[in-house]
């Protein structure tokens, strides 16, 4: 190890803090933590999110002909005119675009007045549908919250832990003022 140099006392002098040697390790560390923070956040929303499935865009006429045909098993129906369901078994539709789809899951849109209402509720019932009401947007606030706020704290964390690394290495690496023995 080199000798620091001394002043006519032989206190040593201070040098200049140094930068950490292995600067590309702290960075290393800093693109792992944030890789793991992605990782838990997107395995995380993939066990609490709903599974992806096809949903069926079909006309509020043929929702209303699967109806009378018993082919929808149940509906939820939101205050915003949405109208989302389940049939009794697989279904082929042709979609407005043209597209050919396969699912179980439906979605049609009609704004609901006092006599649609009172048509579609009594087709619904005649024909054993379990009915849902839902206001629009109150899914879940709790989950999405912690999905927003979750992956942020995580990176927060990962970068304190970052700042406690560098801010040890720099006070290992900063020489230290020894002074010499008292004479007597």
């Amino acid at each position: 190890m080199l000798e620091r140099p001394t002043d006519q006392r032989g206190v040593q002098r201070f040098a200049a803090p140094r930068s950490p040697r292995h600067w590309w390790v702290i960075a290393a560390v800093a693109l792992l933590t944030l890789a793991m923070a992605s990782v838990i956040g997107l395995s995380l929303y993939r066990v609490v999110a709903p599974p992806t499935a096809t949903v069926i865009e079909m006309t509020y006429d043929d929702f209303l002909t699967n109806v009378n045909a018993n082919n929808v098993s149940s509906v939820t129906i939101y205050d915003d005119g949405n109208i989302t369901g389940q049939f009794t078994r697989m279904f082929t539709y042709q979609q407005q675009d043209g597209l050919m789809v396969t699912g179980t899951t439906f979605h049609t849109y009609q704004r609901l007045t006092p006599a649609t209402s009172v048509y579609l509720f009594s087709a619904l019932e005649r024909h054993g549908v379990k009915v849902y009401q839902q206001q629009s947007g109150a899914s879940t606030p709790w989950l999405q919250l912690a999905l927003t706020v979750t992956p942020f704290a995580m990176l927060l964390g990962a970068l304190m832990a970052l700042v406690i690394v560098v801010l040890t290495a720099w006070s290992l690496t900063r020489p230290q003022r020894i002074t010499p023995p008292a004479q007597s």
